[in-house]
């Protein structure tokens, strides 16, 4: 496996999921490029893989008691990961929802064992489909029907797009040069 890069931090995204019922809750996002392999009509590829993580810590407390616990009560991790061959096409595109608990015990958040941790994948529509949607409508939609409208994400993978189809380098190695010069 290649280096991994981080590409910032970027504006929230409109996307309907089950964190957005609590009132209280903690927020955090990032963007990831990594260089994969992966194997394509029996050859490996090195491919680009775009990743939009974000992290939900949900409270439960409602707002009538005037005091917010700390505690995160349940958190929702939704890992948006978009794969681009060296060409800048988009191939695949997937997003893991990971529902966990948290407890508090002697000034630590640990896991909750007592919880079943819950992995749901959404496999996005085909690769013509989905590169068209995502370049061109700023959009991801998966074969569930769901649609993920994209932000500050789709600058990435517009860059990661041109960068691959017009050079002889891999979108994360350039990146990786950037940093490594300054």
């Amino acid at each position: 496996m290649g280096p991994s890069i981080s590409l910032g931090k970027y504006e929230p995204d409109i996307v309907p999921e089950p964190w957005e019922e609590y009132q209280y809750r903690d927020l955090y996002r990032s963007y990831y490029t990594q260089s994969i392999s992966m194997k394509i009509n029996g050859l490996f590829h090195c491919i680009t893989a775009l990743t939009s993580l974000e992290l939900n810590k949900c409270y439960t407390d409602p707002v009538e008691r005037g005091d917010v616990s700390t505690t995160p009560r349940n958190c929702y991790l939704s890992v948006l990961t978009i794969y681009m061959d060296n060409k800048g096409r988009i191939i695949k595109g997937e997003k893991v929802n990971t529902t966990f608990r948290l407890k508090y015990i002697n000034g630590e958040h640990i896991l909750d064992s007592s919880f079943k941790i819950r992995k749901e994948l959404e496999r996005c529509v085909d690769k013509n489909e989905l590169h068209n949607l995502v370049i061109k409508n700023k959009q991801i939609t998966f074969r569930n029907g769901k649609i993920y409208l994209l932000k500050k994400f789709h600058e990435y993978i517009k860059q990661a797009s041109i960068c691959n189809r017009k050079t002889y380098i891999n979108y994360t190695y350039l990146k990786f040069l950037k940093t490594e010069m300054n």
